[in-house]
């Protein structure tokens, strides 16, 4: 590009510098730049970051002109009277640094969309949930990188924070966030729900999915009647799954077992007439002495259902 010496020439540079004559802009307008100078940049991007910076020191003598001063109005910076033309109100203006900073924001937001599926791919995780830090083996490196990202967002004591458009596509996927003192946000960790959790209730959802086979609720053949419990003693063709589910009964059985009912297991339970027990936890076990109650006086509705059927039907 020429020399630029003329208030015209400098009009031009101005709009050139942020796309408003139809090139690709170097910078977006409404952005002051920083007068460091990017590796690589040209002569021309060079001259206008030093100009810029020099219309915005408090200390310089230098003006724009009328035509140059429409240019940087169209750039959308804030100008104010100096000498016999106008400079740029640096404390009115918006920064290079800011401007990157939207960049990285939008940036890390579309990480949050990707990774729920809000953008329309498959979710790596359903909405609601924060996950793991740590990545399932063959993981990509974007769901690593934002499993790390919000694992660092949720922290207790954390120098990580969101900017707007990354706080709210995390609350479009339904992350509770709260604001911090810089007026930027984390996530609320005691709010949000877990990836743990996701994985328990897929659980759950499974062993109450054998309850209803190993009984026939769900219209196969039943490998037990209703409101029986298996022996330890398997018989000698069971398959894996007979055995595996007389096994997972039986340590519903035990007080002193780790194992507990979900609440979908609970309620296949209890539809196979075996009663279940809360326990500390909000979690169930099977209720033998109940259990033994039914069995032993198997007439008596009100020991089977906890209520007269007969009563409710005829009232």
């Amino acid at each position: 590009m020429p020399r630029v010496t003329t208030d015209e020439q400098r009009a031009a540079a101005v709009r050139t510098f942020y796309g408003l004559d139809g090139s690709d802009p170097i910078l977006a307008p409404k952005y002051l730049p920083s007068k460091r100078v990017p590796q690589g940049a040209s002569r021309f991007e060079s001259s206008m970051r030093s100009r810029l910076d020099h219309l915005a020191r408090e200390s310089d003598e230098r003006y724009a002109g009328p035509l140059e001063a429409a240019a940087l109005r169209e750039a959308q910076l804030p100008l104010k009277e100096r000498g016999d033309g106008w400079c740029i109100d640096r404390a009115a203006a918006s920064t290079e640094a800011e401007a990157k900073a939207v960049a990285l924001d939008l940036q890390k937001a579309d990480a949050v969309r990707t990774f729920y599926g809000l953008d329309g791919s498959d979710p790596i995780l359903a909405r609601g949930y924060l996950p793991s830090e740590y990545a399932p083996q063959g993981a990509s490196e974007s769901e690593i990188s934002t499993r790390s990202r919000l694992a660092s967002l949720a922290k207790t004591k954390t120098k990580h924070n969101a900017g707007p458009y990354e706080a709210a596509a995390l609350q479009q996927a339904q992350i509770p966030v709260k604001q911090v003192e810089s007026g930027r946000w984390i996530i609320d960790k005691d709010l949000a729900g877990k990836e743990s959790q996701v994985k328990a209730e897929a659980i759950d959802r499974q062993n109450a999915a054998a309850v209803r086979t190993f009984y026939g609720l769900d219209g196969s053949e039943p490998i037990l009647d209703k409101g029986s419990l298996p022996g330890r003693r398997m018989p000698r063709d069971a398959s894996e799954f007979e055995i595996s589910t007389r096994n997972r009964l039986y340590y519903l059985t035990r007080e002193s077992d780790g194992s507990k009912a979900g609440p979908h297991e609970a309620a296949a339970l209890q539809d196979a007439l075996i009663p279940v027990k809360q326990v500390e936890g909000g979690k169930w076990l099977i209720d033998k002495d109940a259990l033994n109650q039914q069995q032993q006086y198997p007439q008596n509705p009100v020991s089977m259902y906890g209520y007269d059927p007969a009563q409710g039907a005829s009232s």
